[in-house]
């Protein structure tokens, strides 16, 4: 066996028999800013992405705390497991719905129900967001700026519920994990 093959066999044999899921949620949150704000000045200000930000800001806010959280969670599953089911329930429940709600809005266009065709677009972060710059060079009485805009300004009520949800699950990870 090679050394990349034995790395990798490590890692899904850790994954498979930790007790508490090794994701850090404040990574995400984090790339979620940066991706938000490279966006923002990408719009040029004619569509502000500034709401949007401070729900990823308190995102963040709480991701860290999550994180602290399952660390220390983690910590005391090492010599054991007994007496933790319900708190490793609830922090490994949380980190997945997080990730369930953010994915959908951070790598596709269509969301979490419809086919997604990859392609160029995809290479960016927060794709249904990618087009500010195409909004930015149209003239604001055209038709097609029209448009565009309330694409999205759906967009971003997609990306802000998808924030909202993270939040609402970091919030309740660290209520029921005594933070």
């Amino acid at each position: 066996m090679h050394m990349a093959e034995k790395a990798q066999t490590l890692v899904l044999l850790r994954l498979c028999t930790l007790p508490v899921l090794p994701y850090r949620i404040e990574a995400l949150a984090d790339w979620m800013l940066d991706a938000l704000g490279g966006l923002e000045s990408r719009a040029e200000g004619v569509l502000s992405l500034e709401g949007i930000i401070e729900k990823a800001s308190r995102f963040k806010e709480g991701a860290t705390e999550l994180d602290e959280a399952t660390s220390r969670l983690s910590s005391r599953c090492e010599k054991d497991v007994k007496g933790f089911g319900s708190e490793i329930k609830v922090a490994n429940g949380c980190m997945m719905r997080i990730s369930r709600a953010l994915n959908p809005v951070n790598y596709t266009l269509k969301g979490r129900y419809d086919q997604d065709y990859y392609g160029a677009e995809y290479v960016q972060p927060i794709p249904i967001l990618q087009p500010v710059s195409e909004l930015a060079a149209l003239n604001p009485d055209a038709t097609e700026f029209k448009t565009l805009n309330t694409k999205l300004v759906r967009a971003k009520n997609t990306v802000s519920d998808a924030l909202g949800g993270a939040i609402w699950f970091s919030s309740y990870a660290i209520e029921r994990l005594g933070v």
